[in-house]
């Protein structure tokens, strides 16, 4: 009996169907008074949505994300105990529904966000230092033949749009302070934690290849060679000095 109370309540949150609810209500109540918990079940999700998700947000206003809020929770209800990191599925729910708002770059702006959640809790692992890199030289090791891999903390986004600025503009002040120019470009965007702040980095293609490569545990040597593939002009001292600075990369076997 229980279980089928609780069943029934749940997917009258979901849905504000009273029908499966009403037999356990009092026949002399009317089961429409349980909309409070209805509301209060969309308002929650709603303003998890909005924590987790405030570029997009900030770019739509108040009225259209509540809008777009209800129309994915109603789709996509929660399905753990907490609202952290709930959305999972809202940049592919907002590019199904482009045709609507007409904004080809927000779904973009959603999978960053995401990211961003995800570098945010994601753990430390254990980063290579310059400093080790220049042991394992001093020892006579071959650093071309090292494999490493982007730390837990480092997110990598495939977006569409020239966005990575304005998204940063927004997620730091709420608000564009400065004339920004959007253009087509598909691209890689990176983000990582560093000293408790999250970056992010758009990518150039070169540098796409590399950290592709790093990604798939390549050594830094065949990194190196896919990176030139791309663009003989590669720079690749100062871009793997930057990874390194930034606590981007880790040995292959180093996972905490």
């Amino acid at each position: 009996m229980l279980d089928a109370y609780f069943s029934a309540f749940e997917e009258f949150l979901k849905n504000g169907e009273t029908a499966a609810i009403a037999e356990f209500v009092d026949e002399h109540a009317n089961p429409a008074f349980l909309s409070v918990y209805r509301n209060g079940y969309l308002r929650t999700c709603t303003d998890g949505l909005s924590g987790n998700y405030p570029v997009v947000k900030a770019i739509v206003g108040d009225d259209y994300f509540r809008d777009l809020a209800r129309g994915y929770i109603d789709q996509y209800p929660p399905t753990r105990a907490t609202l952290v990191g709930y959305g999972e599925h809202l940049a592919d729910f907002i590019r199904q529904l482009e045709k609507e708002h007409g904004l080809d770059y927000l779904a973009d702006s959603a999978a960053i966000d995401a990211a961003w959640l995800e570098s945010y809790f994601a753990e430390e692992g254990l980063p290579l230092a310059p400093a080790d890199i220049e042991h394992m030289g001093a020892k006579g090791s071959d650093v071309t033949a090292v494999r490493v891999r982007p730390t837990p903390h480092v997110q990598l986004v495939q977006i569409e749009n020239n966005i990575v600025d304005t998204w940063a503009m927004l997620r730091d002040q709420g608000e564009l302070t400065e004339a920004v120019a959007l253009s087509k470009r598909a691209h890689l965007a990176m983000l990582w934690r560093l000293d408790g702040h999250i970056h992010i980095k758009a990518l150039d293609d070169a540098e796409s290849a590399f950290i592709n490569a790093l990604a798939d545990v390549a050594t830094l040597g065949d990194a190196a060679a896919r990176a030139y593939e791309v663009d003989a002009s590669f720079d690749l001292s100062a871009t793997f000095a930057a990874l390194l600075q930034n606590n981007i990369l880790q040995l292959k076997e180093q996972s905490k």
